[in-house]
């Protein structure tokens, strides 16, 4: 058992003891225990009786109601509970050209949506999330936090990342590396991208094979048209989708490629992927105290009646 007010708790032994001590003082001093209000009670059987058990009744009163302020309680303890479900890190493009509006209101916008759709609907699975633009980072671990998660989707814009052009193989690289491999489960990058490499480094290939050796299957999403379109900020960008690529990062992981050309199809292919097979994952569960002060006040309370009724009413009806 534990207090959720352990200030009381402590309170309640200094205010016992003290009151322990007086009563051993005034035991001393007048060889038996006097209150003032049994003064006129003499020496007669009952009432002297009665004005033995005042001290002790009135005591265990206060000890009572003050155990209840310090809020009792048990039952914490800490399970882990199997589940099942699988580890996803959402590698999101948030790159210029996820600006286009051939998705309403835009490709970024869309995938946002949907994305947290997804994630309203999962339950075991631990989820993370990457995004890259001209690079890559980690915006959220894996979780169980869907809502966070959630609220860093809200959050993204096509300016999160500083660098400009598309760095797939880094987002791969980088998502897979989040993952960990102390236990043995399923583990999907879903990749969620409209555009084709426009960076150095490594390549997208060279990012699935580091996914491929680490047992990841890369689910790869081409978002927006396929014939491409012109994105005019400045100077006019014209943004390809390069599906061949994104077939090839699925085919050598395990994974498979979805086209979405509309948010529509963006939710369904999303839908899909949910069903993929599950693991089982340990869960640690914490189990939270249960308030356990009832039984006090209830103590505290009959004491309280029995003072008043027996050393109350009844001495008055002894004298």
């Amino acid at each position: 058992m534990s207090f959720a007010a352990p200030w009381a708790a402590a309170l309640a032994g200094v205010v016992l003891a003290a009151a322990l001590c007086c009563e051993a003082l005034a035991r001393r001093r007048r060889g038996a225990l006097r209150l003032p209000t049994f003064s006129a009670l003499g020496r007669a059987g009952r009432r002297a009786w009665l004005a033995r058990l005042h001290w002790p009744v009135r005591l265990a009163l206060f000890a009572l109601l003050l155990v209840a302020l310090a809020r009792p309680q048990y039952g914490y303890q800490v399970e882990e509970e199997r589940r099942k479900g699988i580890d996803i890190i959402i590698a999101l493009d948030t790159s210029e050209s996820m600006r286009a509006a051939d998705m309403r209101p835009s490709r970024l916008e869309a995938a946002k949506r949907v994305t947290k759709q997804f994630l309203a609907r999962l339950e075991n699975d631990r989820v993370g999330l990457v995004v890259f633009s001209g690079a890559s980072y980690t915006d959220c671990p894996l979780t169980f936090d869907y809502r966070t998660v959630a609220e860093h989707v809200d959050q993204l814009t096509t300016d999160v990342v500083y660098e400009e052009g598309t760095a797939i193989g880094e987002a791969i690289a980088n998502a897979v590396y989040r993952f960990d491999y102390s236990k043995k489960r399923t583990r999907v990058v879903i990749l969620v991208t409209d555009g084709e490499q426009t960076v150095g480094g490594l390549s997208p290939l060279d990012g699935a094979r580091v996914a491929e050796a680490k047992g990841v299957r890369v689910y790869t999403i081409g978002v927006g048209s396929r014939r491409g379109t012109v994105i005019a900020r400045g100077i006019p960008i014209y943004t390809r989708l390069d599906e061949e690529t994104l077939k090839n990062i699925a085919a050598l992981t395990g994974g498979r490629y979805f086209h979405a050309g509309t948010a529509g199809e963006l939710s369904t292919v999303f839908d899909e992927i949910q069903k993929l097979e599950k693991t089982e994952v340990k869960v640690r569960q914490l189990k939270r105290y249960r308030e356990a002060m009832a039984p006090f006040v209830a103590g505290g309370v009959l004491l309280l009646l029995a003072d008043i009724v027996l050393f109350g009413a009844w001495l008055r009806v002894l004298r």
